[in-house]
């Protein structure tokens, strides 16, 4: 029994350990996002993929590094269902007990599609660029969410800040209050779906 018990605290430990590894990635991608935006005030659209790609792995690491504190093994983080999914990752993290809001999951659905069919890292085909939309969210908007979601996310949110090294401010988030559930989480989801289906729909349709 003691050597059982000795096991299970390692495992744990040691699953704390790549949970702070990954927060801490998450903060510096989202530490670079900040920059590019500084950096790029007036030509973000010359940007627009880099950027999002930094904000989207942040929010991506953010959400695994809260998963696998409340126990989520590799093999489900991987699965085909969840891997790179924003909108599967924030499902499970809100069904484990993650309290953010809707502004939060807001700017993570928006991603969500771009992120998980990696349009953000790679062009789709030429015969189909013209009428492919690709949805992100609004930069100031998402730098807000990824800050916060780090913040709502973390069990030590004073502390990550010692990864950061950009010189930007980064403000202490407010409780997630009230929290977004499970029920109004998942009508988001679908909300913001239809409407990206709709706007591909019209798009294809006049192309």
């Amino acid at each position: 029994m003691t050597n059982s018990r000795n096991l299970d605290d390692r495992h744990t430990r040691l699953r704390g350990a790549e949970a702070d590894l990954n927060e801490a990635r998450a903060v510096r991608y989202f530490d670079a996002a900040r920059l590019l935006d500084r950096a790029t005030p007036s030509n973000r659209a010359d940007y627009f993929e880099p950027l999002n790609f930094l904000l989207a792995m942040a929010g991506e690491l953010t959400l695994k590094a809260f998963l696998m504190r409340a126990g989520m093994s590799d093999k489900e983080l991987s699965g085909h269902k969840v891997r790179h999914s924003l909108s599967a990752l924030l499902t499970l993290g809100v069904s484990r007990g993650l309290k953010t809001t809707a502004a939060v999951a807001q700017a993570l659905i928006q991603m969500d599609e771009a992120h998980m069919k990696h349009l953000f890292r790679y062009s789709p085909p030429i015969s189909s660029v013209a009428a492919t939309p690709i949805f992100a969210t609004e930069p100031k908007a998402a730098i807000q969410a990824i800050g916060e979601l780090l913040d709502h996310c973390s069990p030590r949110p004073l502390d990550i800040r010692r990864h950061t090294s950009s010189g930007i401010a980064w403000l202490r988030a407010l409780h997630a209050d009230p929290a977004l559930g499970q029920a109004s989480l998942n009508q988001l989801i679908d909300e913001i779906r239809s409407y990206q289906e709709h706007i591909k729909r019209v798009t294809v349709g006049s192309a």
